[in-house]
């Protein structure tokens, strides 16, 4: 959207910002005045919706990593997030040596990006203390896989 300035060192400029909670406050707060657009159909409508469309370039791309320790099974997982909305997350909780093989594949349309090496020792360092502790679920889901039966033999599977 359009903005102009009403005070500060820009008083009286006029800028390109987008339609976000932050704008919404300073117009509310009465620090900058949102310029409409003119009349669809009208001599300038085209033009500022154009102006309006280059102004508005993707912000970039930012993985964010993160080691969590689950609540109830104690399990260390490691987890990435894009700064975009509506892009992919990726999350590991396997062994150390096979993260390097991954990579974080976005669906906004960047380019994948590797485990940074930092990120890796560090969620290497925190599987060494892990303790985990199987769920309820779980262990029900163990015991019915390994289950052998009266016949003392593991069920034929066709």
């Amino acid at each position: 959207m359009k903005i102009r300035f009403l005070s500060g060192k820009r008083q009286g400029e006029i800028s390109h910002a987008p339609y976000s909670q932050e704008t919404k406050l300073m117009i509310d707060a009465g620090l900058i005045e949102e310029i409409p657009l003119p009349a669809r159909g009208s001599a300038g409508w085209l033009k500022a919706r154009m102006e309006q469309e280059k102004s508005a370039a993707p912000t970039p791309a930012h993985v964010s990593w993160g080691i969590h320790k689950g609540t109830q099974d104690n399990r260390i997982t490691l987890e990435g997030k894009c700064s975009r909305p509506n892009c992919s997350i990726f999350r590991f909780e396997g062994k150390r040596e096979f993260l390097s093989r991954h990579t974080f594949q976005h669906c906004c349309g960047a380019y994948a990006e590797a485990v940074p090496l930092d990120v890796i020792k560090k969620y290497a360092e925190a599987k060494k203390s892990e303790e985990v502790h199987y769920t309820a679920d779980e262990a029900a889901l163990f015991r019915y896989s390994s289950h052998i039966g009266d016949s003392n033999k593991h069920r034929e599977v066709k």
